[in-house]
Order: C-alpha cells, then structure tokens, then sequence
C-alpha cells in the first residue's frame, strides 16, 4: 500500500483532501467514498484527483461507485 492524496470540489465549492493508504487510485477513491458520501457537501458527479509522489490520476467518481456496486452485485 502506498500513502495517495484524494483531492475533490465539494457541492460547497471547496477544496477536500483526503490522506489514505491504497493499491491503486480506484482503491484510493473508493476510501474516499466510503469516508466523505454521508456529508452534506458530497457529490458524486465530480472527478477527484489521486495523487501519489509525483503521479496523479483523475478518476471518476460516478465510475468508482459503479464499478463497486457491480462487484457487490456478483458476491450474491
């Protein structure tokens, strides 16, 4: 695992990082979901921005859920 910074623009119109521990930058927005979907300023429709050293990836969100719904849907 390695240490990614999520950065997203709230419905508040501000800046939100999130510091996790993830495998890949799918695996690092889904921390992200899972710590920020309940708060007031979540939206889900954004692309946040995954940084680790000197890489960075824009990723999706709307994706990400997607992606983790049809990979729960297969465990029943």
């Amino acid at each position: 695992m390695a240490c990614c910074y999520v950065e997203i623009i709230g419905k508040d119109g501000k800046k939100h990082i999130l510091t996790i521990d993830a495998a890949s930058a799918y695996g690092a927005v889904e921390k992200a979901i899972e710590a920020w979907s309940r708060l007031w300023w979540w939206d889900s429709d954004v692309v946040a921005i995954v940084k680790r050293n000197d890489e960075s990836w824009n990723v999706p969100v709307r994706k990400v859920i997607e992606k983790t719904s049809a990979r729960l849907r297969g465990r029943g």
